[in-house]
C-alpha cells in the first residue's frame, strides 16, 4: 500500500503562565473526525470469463432434468451457455430428450433449447454465484409449445432448475484471498516501516462484495477485513 491511514490521539497537560510565550512544539496536522469503524479493507478483484462460466454452470447443470405433464418424455439438460446482453446475462439452456425416438421422428432431433436473460447474483453464505430474475423470450415460447410442453407450464420448471442447480461456487477464490491477506499480515508485523511497526494485527472477515458485467468477462469484488494495531517503534523530533 503507498498509504496508511493511521487514528491518533494526544494526551496534553495545561501550564498557565503570566507571561506570554511562544508554543515550542511540532506543528499539528489538520485534525478530523475519528471514522466510525475502524481497520482496514482490501478489494480483490476476481475476473471469469464467460467461457469458464458457462463450462462451471454447464458441470453444475449436467444431467439435470424435468418433465412436462403425463407424457413420461424427460429432458436432461446438456448445457448451459452466458454472454453480456444489455446489462444482464443472456442464457442459452440445451435439452436433450429421453422419448424413444419421438421428438426425433417429429422433429428431426431429440435436443431443444430455450434462451433468457438473467441477473448474475452471489450468495455470500453459501459462496456461490448463482442466476436471478430468469425471462425467457417469445422464441422459446414458440419452441417449447411446438414440442409440445406448454410454455407456460415449463418455463417455470425451466427457471427454478437454473435457479437451484446453476451455480459457481467461490470458495476456493475467498480462501485464496483469505490466505494472502494472512500472509501479508504476517509480513507487515515482521516489518518496522517509518518507525511503525504492526504490534497486532487479524483478518476479521472475507466475503463476497460485488458482482458486475463486463464486456468479456464477470467482475466479481471479494473484499478482506481486518484490524492492525500500530506501535511507535522509533520517534524522531528534528
Amino acid at each position: 500500500a503507498e498509504q496508511v491511514r493511521v487514528t491518533i490521539g494526544i494526551t496534553a497537560d495545561t501550564n498557565l503562565v503570566d507571561t506570554e510565550r511562544a508554543p515550542d512544539c511540532l506543528p499539528l496536522p489538520p485534525l478530523t473526525e475519528p471514522p466510525a469503524a475502524s481497520g482496514f479493507a482490501i478489494s480483490v478483484p476476481v475476473t471469469a470469463s464467460y467461457a469458464r462460466v458457462s463450462a462451471e454452470l454447464t458441470k453444475a447443470m449436467a444431467g439435470k432434468s424435468f418433465a412436462i405433464g403425463d407424457t413420461g418424455i424427460r429432458f436432461v439438460a446438456k448445457r448451459l451457455t452466458v454472454s453480456p446482453d444489455k446489462g444482464k446475462l443472456k442464457v442459452v439452456v440445451d435439452f436433450e430428450a429421453n422419448d424413444d425416438g419421438y421428438f426425433d421422428w417429429i422433429f428431426g432431433g431429440s435436443s431443444l433449447s430455450v434462451t433468457g436473460s438473467a441477473k448474475p447474483v452471489l450468495d455470500t453464505v453459501g459462496k456461490t454465484l448463482s442466476l436471478d430474475d430468469i425471462i425467457f423470450d417469445a422464441k422459446s415460447d414458440d419452441i417449447l409449445n411446438a414440442a409440445g410442453l406448454a410454455a407456460t407450464l415449463a418455463k417455470p420448471i425451466i427457471g427454478r432448475i437454473l435457479q437451484d442447480e446453476a451455480r459457481v461456487d467461490l470458495a476456493e477464490q475467498e480462501k485464496d484471498v483469505r490466505d494472502k491477506a494472512n500472509t501479508a499480515i504476517a509480513e507487515l508485523k515482521a516489518k518496522t516501516i517509518g518507525g511503525l511497526k504492526i504490534a497486532a494485527g487479524e483478518l476479521t472477515g472475507v466475503s463476497l462484495a460485488s458482482i458486475d458485467i463486463g464486456e468479456n468477462a464477470l467482475n466479481v469484488v471479494i473484499s478482506a477485513d481486518g484490524q492492525l494495531v500500530l506501535a511507535v517503534a522509533e520517534l524522531k523530533l528534528d
